[in-house]
């Protein structure tokens, strides 16, 4: 979702509790984007959770590079194994 699309988007009612994984761009539009949503939210009386990842600028680059990495490690593994 983009980050004008984030800031005015509904939650129903009956969802008390809002994880929001906003992207860590350098412009911070992302985090702009998901702190406003998450203060609109408390006032709204949800609880919120803001997250961002730790690897690259959105949650898709960190699950490619964590599965890039994995795959990397499991190769280097049998690699190792079949040299024994």
């Amino acid at each position: 979702m983009d980050s004008g699309k984030m800031e005015v988007v509904e939650i129903p009612d009956q969802i008390k509790r809002v994880v929001i994984a906003g992207d860590a761009d350098e412009s911070y539009t992302g985090q702009k984007a998901a702190f406003t949503l998450a203060k609109r939210l408390k006032l709204e009386g949800k609880s919120v959770e803001v997250i961002f990842p730790s690897i690259g600028k959105d949650f898709n680059e960190q699950v490619t590079e964590t599965a890039r990495r994995t795959n990397s490690q499991s190769e280097s593994v049998s690699v190792a194994e079949k040299n024994k």
